[in-house]
Parts: structure tokens; C-alpha cells; sequence
């Protein structure tokens, strides 16, 4: 990624094609007009403009007359939407402790947001804010908040009862899909992204994975992590220098191993 490009993984394209699919719609096209490859339909492992990503959004919903497009998308996905950052959940003994881990390994999938666990008294609130440069839009805004109670529910293993969702944005035409998604007072017009819930909840155990894959997650995220800091021309040698030394070296590989298509590659 170029410097200050602020980008996401493209899992959370997760339910649009099936959207644009129900209606005819030709998904391709409009991704194309917003910035994106179509590739990353199939490559969930691509990195998307971020900028880019909230413009498809808006142009879906409203070609599609789909004011709640964002938690329809939400509806189709659970917790992987967060890629291999979802395995560190598997390392940890309780709920919070898996907020806390996801907190710190979220730039492996999108250095757009922000995320923090806020406890007062008895309650706890999951904060989903956008950067404060960072591109926005209702679309967005709600599939992240929404994402952020299927990471709830999707570590706790059950539905995790909200007490209320807050958002930053003014109320719409998705209030009543939003109200039904969380169950919950909505408060609109607020300063953050949050849902709250009972405090008690961080302390709910959770499954832990085998103890002999934890090294190998940790290995994974250290190598990821030390990826993301190289810059984009350096990372792309250290793939093909990588690559080289185990055979067949192509523009389609390399852009395959770096999460991006291969005319993103061409252009860095």
C-alpha cells in the first residue's frame, strides 16, 4: 500500500455479489466506475481502496434502491469477514481478552478504523470508529458497527444481548433494518460508532484451539505485521526474491501474494 492509503481486506465484500446477483444487477461494472478489480470477488485475500470500497457502497444502494444495504451485507457474513485476524480469538481465555487481541492485530485487515473496549460500570462498549481523515458513509458506517456485533456474538459463541447501538450519523431510511438487526435502542447523531452490552460479558470463557497452533498463528501475524511495514516496492522484492527461489515467478503470482490485483501491482 502507498503511503496514507488507507485500505481493507476484500472479505468484506462478503454478501454484495449474491445482492446484485438477486437483482440483475452487473456488480462488475459498478465496481470497476468506483476504482476496484472484479478480481477481488474471488479473492478475498485482496486489499481494497478504501475510499474506493465506501463508493461502491453508495452507488449499490442507491442503484438498487437498498437504503440498508450495509446490514443486509452483515446478514451474510460471521466472524472470518475479519480474515486471519479472527485466529487470534483462538489464543485467548475469555471474551475480552479476544476484543483486546483483535484491537491490537486489526491493521492486518483494514487501517480505516479504530477500535477500542470502553467499561463503565456494568456495561462494556465496542467503539468501531473511522479515522478522522479516513472516507465514510452510512453504508459503511452501519456494516462496520454490525460487523462489530458479529465479532461479539461470533467469540462469545451466542447471540450477545445489547442494551443499546449508537452511531454518528443522522437516522434514515435504514433505522427500522437497523433497529430489527441489533435489538436494541439505536441513538443516532452521537460522537462514536458503539454498541454496549453487560460488563459481565468480557469475562464469558471461551474456546481456546489446540496449543500446538498457537505458535504457528503467532508466526503468521509477526510475518504479516513485519510485511505491512516495508514499503510497497520493498515488500513486492522480498515477494519476488521469495518466489524466484521456489520456481515460476509471474506479475499474477506476486499480485496473488500481495493482496492486490495485478494492475495495482503494475502501478506501485
Amino acid at each position: 500500500m502507498t503511503s496514507g492509503q488507507y485500505y481493507v481486506r476484500a472479505t468484506k465484500l462478503s454478501g454484495l455479489r449474491e445482492m446484485g446477483q438477486d437483482r440483475g444487477a452487473d456488480l462488475a461494472l459498478l465496481m470497476r466506475h468506483a476504482g476496484l478489480d472484479p478480481a477481488a470477488l474471488t479473492h478475498p485475500e485482496m486489499l481494497l481502496d478504501y475510499r474506493s470500497f465506501c463508493a461502491l457502497l453508495r452507488a449499490c444502494a442507491l442503484e438498487w434502491d437498498i437504503p440498508d444495504l450495509g446490514i443486509r451485507m452483515a446478514k451474510a457474513q460471521a466472524i472470518d469477514f475479519l480474515g486471519p485476524v479472527a485466529l487470534v480469538t483462538r489464543m485467548e481465555a475469555t471474551l475480552g481478552a479476544a476484543l483486546r487481541a483483535i484491537i491490537g492485530n486489526l491493521v492486518l485487515y483494514t487501517n480505516a478504523t479504530v477500535l477500542a473496549l470502553e467499561e463503565q460500570g456494568d456495561t462494556a462498549s465496542f467503539i468501531l470508529n473511522r479515522r478522522p481523515n479516513a472516507p465514510d458513509g452510512r453504508e459503511n458506517a452501519e456494516l462496520v458497527t454490525a460487523q462489530g456485533k458479529l465479532v461479539l456474538d461470533g467469540i462469545a459463541g451466542l447471540p450477545v444481548p445489547l442494551i443499546e447501538t449508537s452511531f454518528s450519523h443522522g437516522r434514515g431510511a435504514s433505522a427500522a433494518a437497523v433497529a430489527g438487526f441489533f435489538g436494541c435502542p439505536v441513538g443516532y447523531d452521537t460522537p462514536r460508532n458503539a454498541v454496549t452490552f453487560d460488563r459481565a460479558w468480557l469475562g464469558r470463557r471461551i474456546e481456546k484451539s489446540d496449543l500446538a497452533y498457537h505458535a504457528l498463528i503467532r508466526r503468521y501475524l509477526s510475518e504479516a505485521h513485519a510485511q505491512l511495514s516495508m514499503s510497497a516496492s520493498d515488500a513486492v522484492r522480498d515477494q519476488i526474491a521469495r518466489q524466484m527461489q521456489l520456481g515460476p515467478c509471474t506479475v499474477e503470482s506476486v499480485a496473488l501474494a500481495m493482496r492486490m490485483s495485478p494492475r495495482s501491482l503494475q502501478r506501485q
